[in-house]
């Protein structure tokens, strides 16, 4: 195929690893869950949907070499720093799109793997734009950080009846303070996950 062989896999690199516009990014702990969540596996095709910096996009595509994933993202400062990430870390299967979902999503090839980690207050117009999809994805996973974006994605999902299970995860970090180590906790996430009838096993 010409193309070489990427990184191996990885499941929460690091932060500083990824360059990021003021430490906003997905951070390590819930990069591994979610990434675990999309059962990724070589040749499969991956929509992350409000890339940021392009983290997930950035592991997921360690994890499904040969196959791609599409980082769609609408801020052309984000755009460039996944673009500037991807070529650190030498992963030649990622693809940018500069764009703003759903409209970007309509001339993309279709993916069984879909991550919205950007969809803030139109996270339930995001998944309404995936349910549309011909084919929709067989898996779906959402982060959201705000309760409205929450109530969002499950009334939305409520109303395309897909299944769903939902995640709290609350992550403590450990730092020196004098002699001890005092446990920092980060923001609480969601995590999402959908599966549409029919494709409970994919």
């Amino acid at each position: 195929s010409g193309l070489e062989l990427p990184p191996p896999p990885f499941f929460g690199m690091e932060e500083g690893a990824y360059l990021s516009r003021g430490g906003m990014i997905t951070k390590a702990e819930v990069r591994a869950v979610v990434l675990s969540r999309l059962r990724l596996r070589p040749g499969l095709r991956v929509w992350d949907i409000g890339s940021g910096s392009g983290a997930v996009a950035l592991e997921a595509a360690r994890l499904v070499y040969p196959g791609e994933v599409v980082a769609v993202e609408e801020s052309s400062e984000m755009v460039e720093l996944i673009r500037k990430n991807r070529e650190r870390h030498g992963l030649v299967n990622l693809r940018v799109v500069h764009g703003q979902a759903p409209e970007a999503l309509r001339s993309l090839p279709p993916a069984p793997a879909v991550f919205v980690g950007g969809g803030g207050p139109r996270l339930g117009e995001l998944v309404r734009a995936c349910a549309q999809l011909t084919p929709p994805p067989r898996r779906l996973v959402l982060t959201a950080v705000l309760l409205e974006s929450l109530e969002a994605a499950l009334g939305a999902l409520r109303d395309c009846h897909w299944p769903f299970q939902v995640v709290h995860l609350q992550v403590s970090r450990g730092r020196e303070v004098g002699a001890g180590i005092m446990m920092a906790p980060l923001n609480p996430v969601w995590i999402v996950t959908a599966e549409p009838q029919g494709h409970g096993q994919g």
